[in-house]
């Protein structure tokens, strides 16, 4: 299935546009990309539609997880800011687009990959899915994502870059918040069964997966994509020990074996 982005335009993008006036200031068409070579813009440009994809996949399970709050009758105000993430999203998709546009190349002719399930284990309880929901894509997901993408916004050397990577900074922040606010409403209703079993493995497999795909050390940043891997890991680290950390104060205990390896409980 090949992957693209539209917009339908008209009364509807205005509408779409009014959700988000902050973005209206930023203007990814003043990317200037002419002092740097085609290798250099080459890389950035795969960063790019590799960030649309990713952002794109976060609007499914922004949803998913908005769908899982409602049906497990979680405080309205909660499931309704689910919702409104997975809008979010969409908008981080599309600037990533913008910006691999500008450097050569929109997503037209891309496979979309396949990712894992979004779906909790069977014959979850609905509160109990929406809590493996959260853990996976925003206690762990949005809050390892967030430091990165800050730090990386001071390193930027393009302005319009810069203020593009604040923008994904302040909204990831914000979506990892959401997960440690459920698990704050539902604790005391999850069995320490559900704690130790299913969100202690979803926990543990979603770390897995994120530390394995991080940047292998050594190379350089490029000016136009992010950092580069060893800062870019440094952070990471530091990101996980305390996602590790918070998710052990709500009983979800997992363990470290080593830097950049999460152990199996």
């Amino acid at each position: 299935m090949d992957f693209r982005l539209s917009l339908l335009g008209g009364a509807v993008e205005k509408r779409y546009r009014a959700l988000r006036p902050d973005v209206a200031p930023l203007d990814l068409a003043a990317l200037d990309v002419s002092r740097h070579d085609p290798a250099e813009i080459a890389a950035a440009r795969e960063i790019w539609l590799q960030a649309t994809l990713a952002e794109h996949h976060s609007a499914e399970a922004a949803a998913a997880t908005a769908r899982a709050m409602i049906g497990a009758q979680a405080p309205v105000d909660l499931a309704a800011l689910a919702a409104r993430f997975a809008i979010d999203e969409l908008l981080h998709a599309e600037l990533c687009a913008r910006v691999a546009a500008a450097l050569g190349e929109a997503p037209g002719s891309r496979a979309r990959p396949q990712r894992p399930a979004l779906s909790p284990p069977p014959g979850c309880r609905p509160l109990l899915r929406a809590a493996w929901l959260c853990v996976r894509h925003f206690c762990i997901g949005e809050a390892v994502s967030a430091p990165i993408l800050k730090a990386t916004a001071v390193g930027a050397s393009h302005p319009v870059l810069q203020k593009l990577f604040e923008l994904l900074a302040r909204d990831e922040a914000q979506h990892a918040q959401l997960g440690w606010d459920y698990l704050d409403v539902v604790i005391d209703d999850l069995s320490a069964d559900e704690r130790d079993g299913i969100l202690t493995e979803v926990a543990q497999e979603t770390l897995a997966a994120w530390i394995a795909s991080w940047p292998a050390p050594g190379g350089d940043p490029n000016p136009l994509g992010g950092l580069a891997p060893e800062p870019y890991r440094a952070i990471a680290s530091r990101a996980v020990d305390d996602v590790v950390q918070s998710l052990s104060s709500y009983g979800i205990a997992l363990r470290l074996a080593e830097r950049g390896t999460a152990a199996a409980r």
